[in-house]
């Protein structure tokens, strides 16, 4: 994220995995903790053998781990049906598992909090579930034409372009104010 913002000139605050992580002024904050999302990634390893594949970002992680998505996410799913303190994300790039009591819409609050700003006044883009409390916490948000229907049906605008594209066509529309 911290790329992203150098590139389009951002100063404000990063929201990193999955919403568990703030980061700005040189402040981070660590909204939950790792111990039992690993106890739960061993555990599927035991499971699923080497059929579970690990993100190369988990050395980096403070809250989740991710995993790339290489059985199908009922199967996940189900082998962490005993540990329910925690919720699985897909991202559509990779399954986190992470701490029920955070998410995106967490991590917005406490961003918007870090910044002295209303997060009803920040705008919100996603294209995937994990972006659904963070809709729901932001004051508009925008859907990129390849996000999940779950996110589009709540967004307060959806743009056509996808990916990337999405993601431009969606800032043009903040930067020239026409979400009004």
């Amino acid at each position: 994220m911290m790329t992203l913002q150098t590139y389009i000139g951002s100063n404000g605050a990063s929201i990193c995995e999955g919403g568990g992580v703030v980061e700005y002024k040189e402040e981070t904050r660590v909204l939950g903790e790792r111990t039992v999302p690993q106890a739960a990634l061993e555990a599927l390893k035991r499971r699923f053998g080497s059929r579970i594949v690990e993100s190369w970002s988990n050395q980096y992680r403070y809250v989740d781990v991710a995993l790339e998505r290489t059985i199908p996410r009922n199967s996940v799913e189900n082998a962490l049906a005993s540990f329910p303190s925690l919720s699985l994300w897909d991202s559509g790039y990779a399954y986190h598992i992470v701490s029920k009591n955070v998410d995106k819409g967490l991590g917005l609050r406490t961003a918007a909090e870090m910044m002295a700003l209303d997060p009803r006044g920040i705008v919100a883009i996603g294209d995937s579930e994990t972006d659904v409390p963070l809709f729901k916490a932001a004051g508009l948000s925008i859907a990129i034409g390849n996000a999940e229907m779950s996110l589009k049906r709540i967004a307060t605008r959806v743009v056509a372009g996808r990916d990337g594209r999405g993601f431009k066509e969606a800032a043009d529309l903040i930067l020239s104010r026409s979400l009004d």
